[in-house]
């Protein structure tokens, strides 16, 4: 096992193509640090960044690099209805989007219609307005839907308070995208860590968006990564009950567009506690810092628990398959990464058949 600087591992090479990427480890384990040396070689590169921050740990890169930082608080507004090309797939996101606002958890084929019909009949003018007044239109002239469907009503009422948020000609408030957009873009969600619903409905359309920038505004040939930073966080309100994944969808217009979703945790057991398993399994690095209780990978009781990392442990050890437990051997590889406050941090990095072990310094 290789023991190399972290620093010289580049997620842009990752031969699958898929440079979306899982960060985990415990707090001040200095994960913050890793990304924002990895935030500099994208920026050498004349690359563009977007940062979901909790916390404020990106407020300095982005004042480094004269970048926009933007407190995302409960007046702060989007339209993520401007940019989309009605592929299928962006129609049944917005829809998500809609209905993870009512938490109803009955993915409506009204509700979908009523965004595809918002999209093209108000194309580059749609909004969640004109969706609340074609739901509304649909209830008053099809009273037999109430019959069928109860919910509908429900679902008008619980997106009605979000209009205010989502009622807006730009894509994100005090973005203009007729000009250069800055390379480097903060959203601090600080304001609404007291009202989480709203956090993870913002946090969820913004990362749409960014898909979406990826995938209209900004050129191929540039790099161009998005970071969830406290990714636990931003997932409070999760309702299982909606079980439309937004995260497969953005995860593959990244890779798609020379882009990665960069994913920063304390522990991978928090993609099993939040229902997110979307984000590991399309990640085809995992940046394992060390973690506060390795052993606590086991005790989650899911279908063979990182099956992912199970599938590397076959790939690396495959005469050992058959008689030995891939988690077991992720939980000792864990309880083996080294760390030194301010020095150094080791990690493990696993990709699609294959683990290597880095040293992060601290002072380069």
């Amino acid at each position: 096992m290789s023991k190399d600087l972290l620093t010289q591992f580049n997620l842009f090479e990752c031969p699958s193509g898929n440079y979306n990427t899982v960060v985990a480890g415990k707090s001040g384990i200095g994960k913050t640090k890793y990304i924002e040396k990895s935030i500099d070689k994208i920026m050498l590169e004349n690359g563009s960044v977007f940062i979901f921050d909790i916390g404020g740990s990106f407020k300095r890169i982005c004042q480094k690099y004269n970048g926009l930082y933007i407190d995302v608080n409960k007046d702060f507004k989007v339209n993520p209805f401007l940019l989309i090309d009605a592929e299928e797939s962006e129609i049944h996101s917005l829809a998500y989007l809609v209905n993870l606002m009512s938490g109803i958890g009955n993915f409506s084929e009204i509700l979908v219609e009523s965004v595809i019909k918002v999209i093209k009949d108000y194309q580059g003018n749609a909004s969640l307005s004109r969706v609340y007044a074609e739901l509304t239109h649909t209830e008053l002239i099809n009273p037999i839907y109430n019959k069928y469907n109860p919910l509908l009503t429900e679902l008008i009422k619980s997106i009605e308070p979000y209009i205010h948020n989502f009622h807006t000609d730009s894509l994100i408030d005090g973005i203009d995208l007729t000009k250069p957009l800055p390379n480097i873009i903060v959203f601090d969600f600080d304001s609404l860590k007291t009202n989480p619903k709203l956090m993870s409905i913002m946090q969820k359309t913004l990362l749409f968006i960014v898909s979406q920038l990826f995938k209209h505004h900004i050129s191929r040939a540039t790099k161009k990564i998005c970071v969830i930073n406290e990714f636990y966080d931003f997932h409070e309100y999760n309702p299982t009950e909606i079980n439309y994944d937004l995260f497969m969808d953005v995860s593959r217009w990244a890779r798609l567009t020379n882009g990665a979703i960069v994913t920063v945790t304390q522990s991978i057991s928090d993609f099993y506690k939040r229902n997110c398993l979307s984000y590991l399994y399309n990640s085809d690095y995992k940046i394992l810092f060390q973690h506060k209780d390795p052993e606590e990978i086991c005790s989650v009781k899911e279908e063979g628990l990182l099956s992912w990392f199970w599938m590397t442990y076959v790939h690396l050890h495959p005469q050992k398959a058959s008689n030995s437990n891939g988690n077991a051997w992720l939980v000792e590889l864990m309880k083996d990464i080294n760390f030194s406050r301010d020095k150094y941090s080791e990690a493990l990095v696993l990709g699609r058949g294959h683990c290597n072990k880095y040293v992060f310094e601290y002072i380069m």
